[in-house]
């Protein structure tokens, strides 16, 4: 008879800079400590700015670690692995996405856009940080296509490349023209992410709530994008190799990303039953 002991217990992990160690290299005393989680009554799942086509072609089985829904694209896509079905999306106004497009086009030529929708990235243009993401990009699709023609697209996140000093310029300009039509988050200094207004890796957590009402939910993350959710749950750990100001809003702060922060916090909880 399988122990329940991690029963009404539920892990959500960020994955780069968390699950992940460094260049997205599996740590397998992670895998080995998620499987014997869940053997035991636990869940766990991802919380992520990637979108989940990405995930499942993230390799070594990393999608079928989760079972319960995982929450993509900072929370634009609430995704169950095990059915294949999408329980919830928040989508972008298409409009407002090409807008902010070519205002940022006018001020910051070197800038690149992408953006994250049900089947793949989509862009208007090929150059810098833009095309070397679409070259590493596992499954799914990637569409060129001018701003012009992107009418009916869903989208769930936009995202700027660029190096980090001028995407920080970047984002307060944005932010002081669009304002609340947005959401503005960074999950590394070369990524600037927007999402729609309210729309934040937490509102997943909050859905999980719904489905699961008893759980006790252990959020860990490690970067901007993460802080809403750690606030949202119920027991909050960081990495230690995660942001100082980020690690002001977890409980514990465990070991570094490389050494299995996931595997630590199983062990913690274990002693804590």
């Amino acid at each position: 008879m399988t122990n329940k002991k991690f029963e009404n217990i539920i892990i959500v992990s960020d994955m780069d800079g968390t699950f992940f160690g460094t260049g997205a290299g599996v740590v397998q005393k992670n895998i080995d400590a998620i499987n014997y989680f869940k053997q035991n009554g636990g869940k766990f799942t991802f919380s992520t700015g990637r979108v989940h086509y990405n995930i499942t072609h993230s390799g070594d089985g990393v999608a079928d670690l989760c079972n319960c829904p995982a929450i993509c694209a900072n929370g634009s896509c609430i995704y169950d692995f095990e059915t294949g079905n999408t329980l919830k999306e928040t989508c972008m106004d298409t409009d407002a996405v090409v807008e902010v497009i070519r205002f940022v086009n006018s001020i910051s030529p070197t800038t690149g856009a992408r953006c994250s929708t049900p089947y793949g990235f989509i862009t208007h243009a090929l150059f810098g940080l833009i095309q070397k993401d679409v070259a590493h990009f596992k499954g799914g699709r990637v569409a060129l296509k001018p701003l012009d023609k992107w009418d009916g697209e869903k989208i769930y996140k936009l995202v700027f490349r660029d190096e980090a000093e001028p995407l920080l310029r970047l984002r307060q300009t944005v932010a002081e023209k669009f304002g609340e039509l947005f959401t503005y988050a960074s999950s590394s200094p070369r990524f600037f992410e927007i999402n729609a207004n309210g729309c934040s890796k937490a509102d997943g957590i909050g859905f999980l709530r719904t489905l699961y009402p008893e759980a006790k939910i252990y959020a860990v993350g490690d970067y901007e994008n993460d802080i809403e959710m750690l606030n949202a749950s119920d027991v909050s750990v960081c990495p230690a190799n995660a942001m100082e100001y980020v690690k002001k809003s977890a409980d514990m702060t465990l070991c570094d990303c490389n050494c299995g922060v996931i595997a630590d916090l199983v062990e913690i909880i274990e002693r804590s039953i």
